[in-house]
């Protein structure tokens, strides 16, 4: 008996497996034709956020097998939060480390009449490290400033609606452009170990400007967070997985 039923879970997982395979092939197969046409990067980026979104709600909303795609998003989001959740206390102790150079830096100029370069360009080095590696936490807590004047009056479902569509038409396009088009930019002053052009300067800024896609990369994944959330706000979903406890099943067999 044990055999049969070890037996026929193994063919289960092997269809469940064989259909997603099928299935992301598939999307992957049209992505690749659209990717083809020359329809701009802001149009391209547009079709395949379509592509993708609309047949995953196809898929979640009719599919027998869409457990499987619905556990792994939990467990993306899981990884996604926990990731910029990560970071943002990092940021947070580079924020006490802002304060300390201010402070040094006030009383050096105040006090004792000096002022150095280095110390200046490191209050502004770490002030933009701090702006873009923790705008992804920053969106993670929901603390970006929106005009929500109308959003605050809406229920759960429709906030999710604006969520999701803020996230699938601006920013995960958004966030894509400005990764892509800042790679030259970083990549350039790699090439040649950009530094500060003052004399007793900073000399490591190409560090500082890798800091720009990495952070917005945080942001494309934690609105990629959002986005799954929001979605399953909108069909029902739950994002943590219900499970019974002890005594609601023993109640249930007595």
């Amino acid at each position: 008996m044990e055999n049969k039923t070890a037996q026929k879970n193994f063919l289960l997982v092997t269809a469940r497996t064989f259909i997603l395979f099928v299935y992301f092939f598939s999307v992957f197969r049209l992505s690749a034709y659209i990717l083809d046409q020359d329809t701009g990067e802001f149009f391209t980026l547009f079709l395949l956020n379509i592509l993708f979104i609309s047949s995953l709600i196809l898929f979640i909303g009719f599919s027998g097998f869409a457990d499987d795609v619905i556990n792994f998003l939990r467990i993306l989001c899981r990884w996604i939060d926990t990731l910029n959740e990560w970071v943002g206390r990092m940021v947070a102790w580079v924020t006490f480390l802002v304060v300390i150079v201010v402070f040094v830096d006030v009383v050096m100029r105040y006090a004792f009449r000096i002022s150095f370069v280095f110390t200046q360009e490191l209050e502004w080095h770490l002030f933009a490290f701090i702006f873009l590696m923790g705008a992804g936490y920053t969106l993670l807590k929901d603390g970006h400033v929106r005009v929500d004047i109308i959003y605050q009056r809406l229920g759960p479902k429709a906030q999710a609606w604006v969520n999701f569509i803020g996230v699938l038409f601006f920013l995960i396009p958004g966030c894509y452009m400005i990764i892509v088009t800042s790679f030259n930019f970083v990549y350039n002053s790699w090439s040649v170990l950009e530094g500060s052009p003052d004399p007793g300067g900073i000399p490591y800024r190409f560090i500082l400007k890798s800091a720009i896609p990495a952070g917005f990369v945080l942001i494309l994944l934690q609105g990629i967070s959002l986005g799954i959330k929001s979605l399953f706000t909108i069909l029902g979903k739950d994002m943590e997985e219900k499970q019974k406890s002890y005594h609601l099943e023993r109640d249930c067999r007595s």
